[in-house]
C-alpha cells in the first residue's frame, strides 16, 4: 500500500505501517520512503479476523501525524484432502487467513455433470475453526461416475479472493472408504489394515494405500478386495521413525475419496530381537543389540529395562542405550542386586512410553548368572591356612571342592567343568553338577580323570557354567588360581587321628596309585607327610621323619641319634623304615614332634617323586587331621607342703605362649584343684603356682595336669606327672577344757587338760601319737586321733594332755605318723611359723595345814613343818608358796602372810624348803616373828 504525506526523509530505513484493529496490531516491515511525499508499506500477514483496521505510520518509535482505514478481508489457500466419494460427507479442511467467527462462509464447488454435460455449482456450508481454518463436507456429487469441481469459497456470497497458487479442484470418486483400522502400527512389523467404505470394486487389483507426513509418502502393497464395503490393506513400510502418518487410499493413481474427516494414524517405533548372548553376570557390564525399527538416533533416547524378583518383590532396573542407527540399540546390562534368573526385557522411551516388542517370547529375556570369585578345597572357617592358590585334585576324583561367590540361585543348574590345557589332551573336558549351598555357597565334586596321568600332575583349567549344558560361564572375579589332576590319590576318608605333640604315633594314609612309577616290579614313588596348620599369617609346619636303618628301639624317628647308622629324611620310600611305602595303595607315616602350641593339623601328602619342592596329593573325600595334644613330660619340685602355695616349673610341649589361659590342676581322692590362670614361658616350658591342699581329705600324691580354659577347659594329658603333697601340723590350739593352766602354748604339768591338736592333710585312717621331750631327754607321749576340721580347713583333734612327772620344762614336741602304734613310724613337719614348744608348768594341789600354829603353843609347834604336794616340782630349785596359794618360781619359799590391823600385812617365811620328789616339798618355820 502506498501511503502519501509530507516531509518525509528518504535517508532513513525505519518506516513502518501499523495496522490496528480490535485491540490486535500488526506492523509491516521497516521501509525507506521513496520520495519526501510517498512511502510503500508491504502489509503484514492477518492470522487474526477480517476487520477494517487504522494505519499509522511511525518512524523509528516515533509516531508520525495522520492516519487512514485500511480494510482487510480474508482470504484462502487450500484445501484438505482433496477426494472424496461422490455421495459428499468428505470433512474438508479449508486453510486462509483472517476468517472471522461473525461471518458466514461456504465451499462452492463448481464442475461439470460427465453424464448431461451441464455445468453445476453445489455449495456447502462452511464452519469457522479459526482465523485461519473453516470445516466444510463435500456435498453429494450429481453423478453416478463421479467427477471434478473446482472450489472456491464465499464470504455472505462474495468470493473470498485465494492466496497464490494454482487452482484447487476436488475429485468426486465412484464410492468411497470412511475408515480404516487399527489406528497405531508398529515399525518393521509386518500387518494388514482393514479399510470400510461403499463402492470397492472388488475384482481390481490396483487399491492400495499411502502413508504420508509434510516430509515423506510411502507407499503400501495391493490391497485384496474382500467386498465392495472392505479392502484388506498392507500397511505401508514406514521406516524413518515414529510420526502421525496421514492414510490415503488410491485406485491406480486417482485417490479414493474419504467420507468424514481425513485419517491420521500412529506410527511407533518398535524392537523384535536381541542380537547377542542373552546370558550375563549379575554384576553387569554386559552388552547386547536391541534390533528394531524406527529408533530415533539420540543416545539415552531409550533406556533397557529388566524386571525379576528379590526376595519375593518385583525389581525393574534401568540402562539407558546408545543410538546405533534406525534399526539398532546398544543396551548395556546393569548389575542385578538379586539371585541369579531369568528377567524379563523391555525398551522404554525417554517419555515412559513402553516401544512394542514383536519378536518371538522368549527372544525378550535375559539370564542373569551369579559370579564366582574364590574357591577351596576345605573350609576356611576351621583351618586357618594362608590363602591358597594351588589346588590339587586326585586322579580318582571326589575331591570335594567349595565355591564361593554371589547370586547363586537354588532352582539354577550350575556345572563346574575341568578342561584340560596340556598336551595330549587340550580341551578335553570333564564335568560335575555343582551342588547349592546358600545364595553365596556351592559345591561340586571333581569327577575321576579318564585318561593317563604320566607325570606327577596334569595342569588342568576350571570354571563354573550355568544350565545343564554349560550354556554361559559363570565370571570369575578372584585372584589367578592353579588347578591339577594328580596321579596319585590320597583317600584319608576325613579320618581324625591324634596323639601328644611329643610325636611317635603311626599313622596308616590309604590312597590309590602310590606307585605309579615302578621299575622292575618296584614301586620308585617319594613321598613327604606333612603336618600343617595356619596361624594368623604364619602357617607352621612339620614333616613325618623316616630312616634307612631304623629308629632306636621303642621310640619315633624324630632326631638324627634315632636314627641308628642311617641319617633321619623326610623323604618317604618303598625301601624306607618306621615311614614308609608300604604298597600301591598304603603309606606309614609316623607323627612328628610338633615344637609349636598344641593344635589340629591338616595332612598333607606330598609327591616329590619328579619334583624336588613336590606337589601335594589330590584328596578323595574329606582331609584328613591330626590333633596334636599337649602333654606334660616333668615338673620340678615334686614335693609341697599341704599347706603352703608353691611355684612349679612343667616341661612339656604344645603350649601356646598366646594364651594367659593356662591353668594347673591338682587331682587327690577324686577332688581337683586349680592353680591361677598363666601364660605359658615357651610351647615346652609353663610355671603354675600350685595351691595349698585346701581338703579336708589326707595329702597324699596328687596326679597334675594342665587346662586351657580358653579352649573349653581342654584337659592335657598328665601322662604320670605327680606331686606329693605331705602333711603337716601347726602346733596347739585353744583349750577347751583345762586343769590349772592351759594355751597353745603350755599347760599344766598335771596332765588332764583338754586341748586343739592342728594338722594339715592328716589322715583319719593312720595312727598319730606327739612325743614332749625336755632338755634332759625325758619324754612323755600321747596318742591322737583324726576327727574332725576347723574353719580354716585345717585338720584338728581334741587331745587330753598327759601328765608330765619332771620337773617344769618347755618341751619340743614331734608328731609321728604310722599305720598303727606298733608300725613303723615317720615324722610329721611343722607348718611354717608353727610354735614347736610346748611348757609343761608346776602346780599346787594340796598342803598339809592351813593355819600356822600360836606363837606360845605348848607341846613343842615350833619348829613347825608344812607339806605341799603338786607337779612339776625342781629339787634343784627354790618354791615361794604364796598364802593366798598363789606361786611364783624365783626360788623355793613357804610364806604365809596375816593381816594384823591398820591395813599391815605380816608375813612369815619358812627356814628351810626340802623339795622330796617332783610332786612333794616339805618346808621348815623356825619360828612365827
Amino acid at each position: 500500500m502506498t501511503v502519501t504525506g509530507a516531509g518525509l526523509m528518504t535517508t532513513r530505513y525505519d518506516y513502518t505501517c501499523d495496522f490496528q484493529c480490535g485491540g490486535n496490531i500488526r506492523e509491516s516491515q521497516p521501509a525507506s520512503p521513496s520520495s519526501t511525499t510517498q512511502l510503500v508499506c508491504k502489509v503484514p500477514r492477518w492470522e487474526i479476523p477480517s476487520c477494517l483496521a487504522t494505519v499509522t505510520v511511525k518512524k523509528g518509535l516515533s509516531a508520525i501525524e495522520g492516519s487512514a482505514q485500511f480494510s482487510i478481508t480474508a482470504a484462502w489457500q487450500s484445501i484438505s484432502p482433496t477426494t472424496g466419494p461422490n455421495g459428499g460427507g468428505t470433512q474438508v479442511l479449508v486453510a486462509g487467513v483472517a476468517f472471522n467467527n461473525a461471518y458466514s462462509y461456504t465451499c462452492d464447488f463448481a464442475g461439470t455433470d460427465p453424464n448431461t454435460g451441464l455445468s453445476r455449482m453445489v455449495k456447502s456450508t462452511a464452519y469457522y475453526q479459526s482465523a485461519t481454518q473453516l470445516l466444510c463436507l463435500s456435498p453429494q456429487w450429481p453423478s453416478s461416475a463421479g467427477g471434478s469441481a473446482r472450489v472456491s469459497v464465499s464470504e455472505a456470497g462474495a468470493t473470498l479472493p485465494k492466496s497464490a497458487g494454482p487452482a484447487v479442484f476436488f475429485g468426486f470418486t465412484v464410492g468411497g472408504w470412511s475408515s480404516a483400522s487399527p489406528s497405531q502400527i508398529f515399525l518393521g512389523e509386518p500387518i494388514n489394515m482393514t479399510v470400510s467404505g461403499v463402492g470397492f470394486n472388488p475384482s481390481s487389483p490396483s487399491y492400495y494405500l499411502k502413508f504420508s507426513t509434510s516430509a515423506l509418502t510411502v507407499e503400501g502393497g495391493a490391497c485384496i478386495p474382500q467386498s465392495s464395503t472392505t479392502l484388506l490393506c498392507p500397511a505401508p513400510n514406514w521406516t524413518v521413525g515414529e510420526a502421525q502418518v496421514l492414510v490415503s487410499l488410491f485406485q491406480g493413481t486417482v485417490a479414493v475419496g474419504k467420507t468424514g474427516i481425513s485419517l491420521y494414524i500412529t506410527v511407533k517405533s518398535s524392537w523384535n530381537a536381541i542380537e547377542g548372548s542373552r546370558f550375563g553376570s549379575i554384576l553387569g557390564g554386559d552388552t547386547f543389540i536391541i534390533q528394531g525399527e524406527g529408533f530415533v538416533q539420540t543416545d539415552q533416547a531409550y533406556f533397557c529395562a529388566f524386571s525379576g524378583f528379590r526376595n519375593g518383590s518385583l525389581l525393574v532396573l534401568e540402562a539407558a542405550t546408545d543410538a546405533v542407527d534406525t534399526q539398532n540399540l546398544l543396551c548395556r546390562v546393569p548389575g542385578w542386586d538379586a539371585l541369579e534368573q531369568v528377567v524379563n526385557v523391555s525398551l522404554v522411551s525417554a517419555a515412559g512410553v513402553t516401544i512394542p516388542y514383536t519378536g518371538q517370547p522368549e527372544g525378550a529375556t535375559f539370564q542373569y548368572v551369579a559370579f564366582w570369585a574364590k574357591l577351596e578345597l576345605f573350609d576356611p572357617d576351621q583351618w586357618e591356612l594362608a590363602e591358597s592358590f594351588s589346588h590339587p585334585i586326585a586322579g580318582d576324583g571326589g575331591s570335594g571342592i567349595t565355591i564361593y561367590g554371589v547370586g547363586f540361585s537354588e532352582d539354577a543348574v550350575h556345572l563346574c567343568l575341568f578342561t584340560c590345557v596340556s598336551v595330549p589332551c587340550p580341551s578335553y573336558v570333564v564335568n560335575s553338577t555343582a551342588t547349592y549351598v546358600s545364595s553365596s555357597l556351592m559345591t561340586c565334586v571333581a569327577p575321576a580323570w579318564p585318561l593317563a596321568i604320566t607325570s606327577s600332575s596334569m595342569q588342568i583349567d576350571f570354571s563354573v557354567a550355568f544350565g545343564a549344558t554349560a550354556a554361559a560361564e559363570l565370571q570369575y572375579r578372584g585372584a589367578v588360581f592353579d588347578m591339577f589332576y594328580t596321579a596319585a590319590s590320597f583317600n584319608p576318608r576325613g579320618l581324625a587321628f591324634s596323639g601328644n605333640s611329643g610325636g611317635g604315633v603311626p599313622l596308616t594314609l590309604l590312597g590309590s596309585n602310590y606307585c605309579y612309577r615302578t621299575a622292575g616290579g618296584s614301586c620308585l614313588n617319594r613321598y613327604k607327610c606333612e603336618f600343617i596348620r595356619g596361624s594368623g599369617s604364619t602357617e607352621k609346619t612339620a614333616y613325618a621323619k623316616q630312616c634307612s636303618s631304623g629308629p632306636s628301639a621303642g621310640s619315633a624317628c624324630v632326631e638324627n641319634e634315632d636314627c641308628g647308622l642311617g641319617a633321619c629324611s623326610d623323604i618317604i620310600t618303598a625301601t624306607t623304615t618306621l615311614s614308609k611305602v608300604v604298597n600301591d595303595t598304603v603309606i606309614i607315616c609316623n607323627a612328628p614332634i610338633w615344637s609349636f602350641p598344641s593344635t589340629v593339623t591338616l595332612i598333607r601328602l606330598i609327591d616329590v617323586t619328579y619334583v624336588s619342592n613336590g606337589v601335594v596329593v589330590g584328596v578323595t573325600g574329606e582331609q584328613a587331621t591330626f590333633d596334636f595334644q599337649s602333654f606334660l613330660d616333668s615338673l620340678s619340685p615334686y614335693l609341697q607342703p599341704a599347706s603352703q602355695n608353691q611355684n612349679v616349673t612343667i616341661v612339656g610341649s604344645g603350649f601356646d605362649p598366646d594364651s594367659a589361659s593356662y591353668r594347673c590342676t591338682t587331682t587327690l581322692h577324686g577332688e581337683t584343684q586349680f592353680s591361677p590362670p598363666v601364660a605359658p614361658i615357651s610351647p615346652t616350658l609353663v610355671v603354675c603356682e600350685i595351691p595349698a591342699w585346701y581338703s579336708n581329705r589326707a595329702a597324699g600324691i596328687a596326679e597334675v595336669g594342665l587346662v586351657n580354659t580358653e579352649f573349653g577347659s581342654t584337659s592335657f594329658p598328665a601322662d604320670g606327672v605327680n606331686i606329693t603333697y605331705f602333711r603337716e601340723w601347726l602346733g596347739m590350739g585353744t583349750c577347751p577344757t583345762q586343769i590349772g593352766k592351759c594355751y597353745a602354748g603350755g599347760a599344766a604339768a598335771s596332765g588332764g587338760s583338754v586341748i586343739e591338736v592342728l594338722g594339715w592333710g592328716l589322715s583319719p585312717l593312720l595312727y598319730y601319737e606327739i612325743v614332749f621331750t625336755d632338755q634332759y631327754n625325758n619324754t612323755v607321749s600321747a596318742p591322737v586321733d583324726i576327727v574332725g576340721i576347723n574353719d580354716f580347713r585345717l585338720n584338728a583333734t581334741l587331745l587330753t594332755l598327759p601328765e608330765w612327772p619332771f620337773p617344769t620344762a618347755i618341751t619340743t614336741m614331734v608328731l609321728f605318723e604310722a599305720l598303727d602304734e606298733n608300725a613303723t613310724r615317720r615324722v610329721i613337719p611343722f607348718a611354717a611359723s608353727s610354735v614347736t614348744t610346748f611348757e609343761f608348768e608346776q602346780i599346787l594341789y594340796t598342803r598339809s595345814a592351813s593355819v600356822m600354829p600360836e606363837v606360845g603353843c605348848a607341846g613343842g609347834c615350833w619348829p613347825f613343818q608344812l607339806t605341799v604336794t603338786g607337779k612339776g616340782f625342781n629339787p634343784n630349785s627354790t618354791f615361794t608358796l604364796s598364802a593366798d596359794g598363789d606361786v611364783d618360781f624365783p626360788d623355793y619359799k613357804c610364806v604365809f602372810e596375816a593381816g594384823v590391823g591398820n591395813g599391815t600385812v605380816s608375813t612369815v617365811t619358812s627356814d628351810l624348803v626340802e623339795v622330796v620328789s617332783d610332786s612333794e616339798m616339805i618346808c621348815t618355820f623356825g619360828s612365827f616373828d
